[in-house]
């Protein structure tokens, strides 16, 4: 793949994952549970993802090659463990949106995200190899950053203090976001398989959001999702094609330059939102067009060869 349509393609992914978001925040306010929700968002595309690789021969050989490529070193055996950290951004996304809101939330999200990415392209964890902390890069990322606060300012609807758990839980979901979307693509390139990596990618994520609910819990009531719109249960099938899309592409492009351009298309979802599904009030913010534009400059500044 070249890298205008792996861009295309992580641009498109920012605006799934904007989506995404949306569900599983109002998921949470609808159930006043975030764990729960986060718990059933992974179930939910995890369920999806084992029934494919398993009904076709094609995805069935492939995972059963994941045990081959651990034995020969094309991938550590705790490359598999990366789903943890998809546990922890999707319980971020429905815990700390209602609380931070969702420009607070972007704002501390994409902060931790291109600044891992720098280091996550430094060491070469990613199948693109190793890309050195250069001048042009801590601009792209800088650019990146302040595009998200740009697009921010006057947009947050949470009032009063912040609440410091939810912000350190956003923070690091944000930090481990990199290295998952690195370790993915390894699994990925080993197995030939974008299904088999997001398939072993939710599961974990699973097993490590049953085990938190349970551990705060102590159980899982049978009737918590009763009345629920259908349409808030969308919110893990949503989050297969986003990984899928980023296991695919962060190989051609790295993983600095597919969150910035990732931004890019959150913030022209959330454009495109303004303009054709207004509500009451709503006014096109030329912040958000501002921000978009820096976005895409920081794009472009990533892209530049060196």
């Amino acid at each position: 793949m070249r890298q205008p349509a792996a861009l295309a393609i992580a641009f498109l992914s920012g605006a799934i994952l904007a989506a995404q978001g949306r569900v599983n925040a109002q998921f949470t306010i609808e159930i006043h549970d975030g764990l729960f929700a986060a718990l059933v968002s992974c179930l939910i595309g995890m369920t999806i993802m084992v029934v494919i690789v398993l009904a076709i021969p094609a995805r069935r050989r492939a995972l059963v090659t994941v045990p081959m490529a651990i034995r020969e070193g094309r991938i550590r055996w705790w490359f598999l463990l990366s789903g943890f950290a998809g546990s922890c951004f999707v319980a971020s996304q429905a815990i700390g949106v209602p609380l931070l809101g969702i420009a607070l939330f972007s704002i501390v999200v994409t902060g931790a995200q291109v600044t891992s990415s720098l280091g996550v392209d430094r060491i070469g964890l990613g199948p693109a190899g190793k890309s050195p902390v250069t001048g042009r890069r801590v601009i792209a990322a800088l650019l990146g950053l302040s595009a998200v606060a740009v697009a921010a300012l006057g947009r947050s609807s949470v009032e009063g203090a912040v609440p410091l758990a939810a912000l350190l839980l956003v923070l690091g979901a944000g930090v481990v976001m990199a290295p998952q979307q690195a370790l993915n693509a390894r699994i990925a390139g080993a197995t030939h398989s974008v299904s088999v990596a997001t398939a072993i990618n939710f599961t974990v994520a699973s097993f490590g959001l049953l085990i938190a609910v349970l551990v705060v819990h102590r159980g899982i009531p049978a009737d918590f999702v009763d009345g629920v719109p259908p349409w808030l249960l969308l919110g893990g099938p949503i989050g297969l094609i986003y990984m899928g899309m980023a296991t695919l592409v962060v190989r051609v492009v790295g993983v600095l330059l597919f969150f910035l351009t990732a931004v890019s298309g959150q913030l022209a979802a959330s454009l495109l939102v303004d303009i054709v599904f207004p509500v009451p009030g709503t006014v096109i913010s030329w912040g958000l067009v501002s921000a978009l534009c820096l976005s895409l400059v920081a794009v472009a500044v990533g892209a530049l060869r060196r």
